[in-house]
């Protein structure tokens, strides 16, 4: 899949689940699926996508599970016995990819 298809799918699965933090210009602080093609366009074009996935605010309703997995097995069942939330350990993995030289943004095609 492309880059811009999972960011695409990766807004999207986060404004289902509260999403709105990054974008402070909307009067009500809510987006729908309406506004997902207008981000992606704002995000790709300012260059701005790899700021976007490593927010603390889109971490967290992207990955608001509290369950911890290692190697795709679920591991641990509370944020507490992870360490710390699951998005946060989610999004360290992320940051995992980069320093291997890897795209976070294919690390996040394997949630959605």
């Amino acid at each position: 899949m492309e880059n811009k298809e999972i960011l695409k799918r990766a807004i999207k699965k986060a404004v289902k689940n509260g999403y709105s933090a990054y974008f402070n210009n909307l009067k009500d602080g809510s987006l729908d699926e309406r506004s997902i093609p207008a981000i992606i366009d704002s995000v790709i074009g300012d260059n701005d996508e790899y700021t976007l996935i490593f927010s603390h605010y889109f971490a967290k309703a992207f990955w608001p599970s509290i369950s911890c997995y290692h190697n795709g097995d679920e591991m641990r069942h509370t944020a507490s016995d992870c360490g710390q939330p699951a998005w946060r350990y989610y999004q360290h993995k992320m940051l995992d990819e980069v320093q291997e030289g890897r795209d976070p943004i294919k690390y996040l095609e394997k949630f959605l």
